[in-house]
């Protein structure tokens, strides 16, 4: 439609999808719920979501021009498939999840959830809640993510790319990290369980990068190859009762060139575990400019790459 859309009124699909889409804003005052595939766009306008919108099987996509908004009260989940939220500017995130075991020979990734706010941040809408569930979550945004408040997570795998602003996610689960890229602050607090972070499709590191979600690394908070870097921005891993290990063990001399943990402070607390793994040499490279803080029982010792100009980190603990 031209105009805006109201869902007021239950929309029930048994056997197929419901699509909606407007040129300007959308507002679901009313369930929505599919057999298969389901989808609201709005080009230009914002996606208001005041009731929950649900899928059996397929894919879940909501895409606004400007603003997503989730009342505080709703959430979005697919039984068998895959959760795609995009926002042109901020994305108020509250619940979503996505479950289900996909077909990975025909393509099929079922337990994925997708964010995307593509000018503005993502931003968590209802503190309480375990704001994402899946087996694997991709969100990326431009001022943040969970910077105000951290995004609840009970996700396997973890990828998250930032432009400038924090990144702050807590979790009580194993998760695996494939990618943490921001200019600015990284926390991740893991309550319960082991923080891994998989460096098995790892290249060499781009010292001259001046964006840290084009240099490299896996966890990666930003550092210029000039040492002007952002001098009070750190990056800080927490297990409370587990370990923090990589996943594939890296001769010495490439380890050197492939940090996987960077930033201008970085700060590693295992309060009763372990990070890095003595039984097969799994130990943890890192580039850091100003501080590296590591505390906890230390496993493996740790590799600490530096620039020779620059000199080792100031401050070494």
């Amino acid at each position: 439609t031209s105009g805006d859309v109201n869902v007021n009124e239950v929309i029930a699909s048994a056997q197929g999808g419901i699509f909606i889409d407007a040129l300007n804003n959308v507002s679901v005052l009313a369930m929505l719920n599919a057999d298969t595939s389901l989808s609201v766009t709005s080009v230009a306008g914002d996606i208001a979501q005041q009731a929950n919108i649900a899928a059996v099987q397929g894919d879940v996509v909501i895409a606004a021009g400007n603003d997503l908004i989730m009342n505080a009260e709703t959430s979005t989940q697919v039984e068998n498939g895959t959760v795609s939220l995009t926002a042109g500017n901020d994305l108020h995130l509250t619940r979503v999840s996505a479950g289900g075991s996909g077909d990975a020979e025909n393509g099929q990734q079922a337990g994925l959830v997708t964010l995307d706010a593509t000018a503005g941040g993502i931003i968590n809408a209802a503190p309480e809640q375990v704001n994402v569930t899946a087996n694997h979550v991709v969100m990326d945004a431009e001022t943040g993510i969970g910077s105000d408040t951290p995004l609840t997570l009970a996700v396997n795998t973890l990828s998250a790319g930032n432009q400038a602003g924090g990144v702050r996610f807590t979790s009580d689960q194993d998760v695996t990290v494939e990618r943490i890229h921001n200019n600015g602050d990284i926390e991740l607090l893991v309550t319960s369980g082991d923080i891994l972070i998989d460096n098995t499709n790892y290249g060499t590191y781009d010292i001259e990068a001046t964006n840290a979600n084009d240099a490299g690394g896996i966890i990666d908070g930003g550092y210029t190859s000039d040492g002007s870097g952002m001098e009070d921005s750190r990056v800080s891993l927490t297990t409370m009762t587990g370990d923090i290990n990589v996943v594939e063990a890296r001769p010495v001399d490439v380890s050197y060139l492939e940090p996987v943990i960077v930033g201008e402070n970085i700060y590693i607390n295992t309060v009763t575990g372990q990070s890095g793994s003595p039984q097969d040499g799994r130990r943890i490279s890192f580039l850091a400019d100003n501080d590296l803080i590591l505390q906890g029982r230390s496993a493996a010792r740790p590799i600490i790459a530096f620039r020779k100009e620059l000199g080792r980190p100031i401050n070494i603990q």
